[in-house]
């Protein structure tokens, strides 16, 4: 049996046929699963939100971050499939991983990705720029020596 999928805007012959349900998975927190979560809400899709549970030993000390439940089910093989990364999300049992590929995928299933393929390049131009700035802020962020920092600081926001 063939299921259709049927996007918003598009335009098509035959009956509709809804979106199949949608899982979203990732820890309890923003972070990388934020801007999926965006689109669908700006799309108003349902979809279940799945947090995996995470605390601090000491608050805002990464490496005492505790995941076990994410850890369980990424040692038990559930999360295979995503080489045991997130955020993933799960359509009718399929599982798409990586953060980028997931907003892309939900870019396009809430009608976001342009009206053709040309819109659809320039959509994924932008976003790789986005995320090639974000990059370089991160790498500057990360300076330890506060007199070096400022000076990337400085030449970051220059450029």
């Amino acid at each position: 049996e063939i299921l259709a999928y049927v996007l918003p805007h598009t335009l098509c012959e035959g009956p509709l046929v809804a979106m199949p349900a949608m899982k979203l998975m990732y820890f309890d927190g923003r972070g990388l699963a934020e801007t999926t979560r965006i689109l669908l809400a700006a799309a108003n899709k349902e979809y279940e939100d799945f947090r995996y549970p995470c605390t601090f030993g000491t608050p805002g000390d990464f490496s005492t971050l505790k995941r076990d439940e994410w850890q369980a089910a990424r040692d038990s093989g559930e999360l295979d499939s995503t080489m045991g990364m997130l955020p993933c999300i799960e359509i009718d049992g399929v599982r798409i991983g990586q953060s980028k590929a997931v907003e892309r995928f939900a870019a396009k299933a809430c009608g976001f990705m342009g009206a053709n393929e040309v819109e659809a390049g320039l959509i994924d131009m932008l976003t790789c720029a986005i995320q090639d700035s974000k990059d370089a802020y991160n790498k500057v962020k990360a300076i330890k020596d506060e007199g070096e920092k400022k000076a990337a600081m400085d030449k970051y926001f220059a450029e």
